[in-house]
């Protein structure tokens, strides 16, 4: 199992059913050393294929896993214990938690991004209490336990992950979407949009993207849960961009807007008429 530096701790039916998972569990077992026993509990796991993350107070993206996906969980135990005691083992092998992904640390994701969109607390571990996320594979071997770890010097706990979210491991979802628009729309006008996600994958996942025209500001963020082999479609609301957000101060010919998922960019493009 190749360890990562990836993810620290970024998807509803967040790949667990169709929405979270919510677990109420306590550290039972006995520690495999003389250290003292510590508590651990996780209210909350998800599994994701991407997360939102900011570029700029007012404008966010989406981080895709590409090969990879990632395991999110709401960890409470001792102040003692630090983020780097945390780890993930899967089937023995131990995976470290992810502090950066590419420019945006995780704490600026926890704080400011995808969390918008979860059910999970807004707030990255710190002091025994917060999020904690590790990335794996898409294609990881079939495993049998996912066990999180949390160790000093002087205590030792783990906390089992449901064996039904582990076999979700082996099967994450894999989306397709369209976007629609109006054959044309008003100048400086309100209009819907219409979206389209299919999930080809094996199991219930959280469609993430952002939707508004190239390099706007203030996006519209789309989150939905769609289950495996089903497809979700819905309408939202847009309004024509102003001038701050790549749009332009008098009518022009027509206007693109851009659904990103960090894994594909699906556009559409509409006539732009004089009111």
């Amino acid at each position: 199992m190749r360890r990562r530096a990836l993810l620290a701790a970024t998807g509803t039916a967040c790949g667990v059913l169709a929405g979270c998972l919510d677990i109420d569990s306590r550290f039972s077992g006995s520690p495999a050393d003389a250290r003292e026993s510590l508590d651990l509990a996780v209210p909350e796991i998800q599994l994701r294929t991407s997360y939102l993350y900011p570029t700029h107070p007012d404008a966010a993206a989406v981080r895709a896993g590409g090969s990879d996906q990632f395991i999110f969980l709401d960890v409470a135990t001792e102040s003692t214990v630090s983020y780097q005691d945390i780890s993930l083992q899967l089937e023995g092998e131990a995976e470290t938690p992810v502090e950066r992904v590419g420019r945006e640390t995780m704490d600026s994701v926890f704080h400011h991004g995808w969390m918008a969109d979860s059910a999970l607390p807004a707030r990255p571990y710190e002091g025994g209490d917060g999020l904690v996320g590790f990335s794996v594979p898409r294609d990881i071997a079939p495993v049998e336990s996912a066990t999180l770890v949390a160790e000093t010097k002087e205590k030792r706990g783990e906390w089992s992950a449901p064996a039904e979210t582990v076999a979700q491991l082996h099967t994450p979802p894999e989306f397709e979407a369209s976007l629609s628009l109006p054959e044309e729309i008003v100048w400086e006008s309100t209009f819907e949009a219409e979206l389209s996600v299919t999930n080809d994958g094996g199991r219930a996942g959280v469609f993430v993207a952002v939707l508004g025209v190239e390099s706007a500001m203030h996006p519209n963020r789309i989150t939905t849960t769609v289950p495996a082999g089903e497809t979700e479609t819905w309408t939202t609301q847009l309004e024509y961009p102003s001038p701050f957000e790549g749009g332009s101060d008098e009518p022009r010919a027509s206007v693109t807007y851009e659904l990103d998922s960090g894994e594909e960019v699906v556009t559409a493009t509409t006539t732009v008429v004089a009111d």
